[in-house]
């Protein structure tokens, strides 16, 4: 009986209920996506079902923008397969072949999607500082295969280092970020405008980020993501150079475009819910949260990084979730190698610390 089991369970395997992204994208609990999609995935490599297996990697990713869906670690993981799957259809394709350009495109739109997933891998605590550098290696070489500038790879570990909360490594990489030059691998002017924002705003100097973001919030630049993305950097920006009433405004501006946009956006929320309570708003802090806390919890409660910033944007609000935020953010600095997190919270909430 033991001898025919094995056979049995690829037998079941085989029979298996196809992968359909659309029902997946669905499954409104994320542990149990991710759980779905993760025993497809690993289903198709058992059974060596490498179209199926191409066709969740893909899923799992995103096709014209990130899918959100999942926990950045898996995103690495599907990644880093298809880079290798696209890459030995390329090398087992004949010369020329239309089967080795097939493959050489696939290869260029996964070489786009690093940018994507490696500035992001700081958001999953599972994901080790050692994987963190394999997975920015796996970067550099294939960029580098690709005889492409290292500008998107620099601008890559520069938010990186920003979300691992590493100032050094941050001015190192936007250094040889900004004196390399772009290809078309690039981002578009307007990310490439808001990654500036973002890299002041991590060093302190906000009167260069409320410099730097005019351009975005005159309109001059933007696209899909920006000015949305933008905004947090620049409100906290406006309270910390004094100026609250410039920031409310700004913040009413945000709120507005932000939850009238694609409903993916509401992951922007908690910054901009946070700077409200800042500003003494907590009637906007308290009835935004009512209103799209489940929405946020929802799109962000599978990687650390977001959950921390969801939770402290509640503590002004009610205290008992900065034990909460405390923990995640000791995990955070555990992984980083720093205090970077626990040190934000203090300056967050000094006096409800020393209480």
């Amino acid at each position: 009986m033991s001898e025919k089991q094995p056979a049995l369970q690829r037998k079941m395997m085989d029979k298996a209920k196809p992968f359909s992204p659309d029902e997946v994208a669905n499954i409104a609990d994320a542990s149990r996506r991710m759980r779905v999609t993760v025993d497809a995935f690993n289903q198709a490599m058992n059974t060596e079902d490498f179209d199926t297996g191409r066709e969740i990697a893909e899923f799992v990713l995103g096709d014209e923008m990130p899918n959100r869906l999942f926990k950045i670690g898996f995103q690495w993981h599907c990644l880093n397969w298809l880079t290798n799957y696209y890459r030995n259809s390329y090398v087992q394709s004949e010369e020329d072949s239309p089967e080795a350009d097939a493959a050489l495109r696939h290869l260029l739109n996964t070489a786009w999607k690093y940018k994507w997933v490696v500035p992001k891998l700081p958001y999953d605590t599972t994901v080790s500082r050692e994987e963190i550098e394999q997975a920015n290696q796996a970067m550099r070489q294939l960029y580098d295969d690709f005889q492409c500038s290292r500008e998107s790879v620099e601008k890559a570990l520069t938010e990186q280092s920003i979300l691992m909360g590493d100032v050094a490594a941050a001015r190192e990489h936007f250094a040889l970020w900004q004196a390399a030059e772009a290809d078309d691998l690039s981002d578009c002017p307007a990310c490439e405008q808001d990654s500036l924002v973002q890299y002041y705003h991590f060093i302190g100097d906000y009167a260069q980020v409320l410099s730097c973001a005019e351009p975005i919030l005159s309109g001059e630049l933007s696209c899909a993501e920006v000015p949305h993305i933008t905004y947090q950097y620049v409100v906290d920006a406006l309270i910390r150079t004094g100026h609250p009433e410039q920031a409310e405004e700004l913040l009413e501006e945000a709120f507005a475009l932000i939850t009238e946009s694609d409903e993916d956006n509401v992951r922007l929320l908690p910054p901009l819910i946070l700077a409200a309570s800042q500003l003494g708003r907590l009637d906007w802090a308290e009835d935004w949260l009512d209103e799209y806390s489940d929405d946020i919890f929802a799109t962000i409660s599978n990687n650390d990084l977001p959950y921390f910033d969801y939770i402290t944007c509640i503590v002004p609000l009610k205290d008992d979730a900065l034990e909460n935020a405390q923990q995640v953010a000791q995990e955070l600095d555990q992984r980083n190698g720093n205090s970077y997190y626990q040190d934000k919270l203090t300056l967050l909430f000094q006096k409800t610390m020393l209480h």
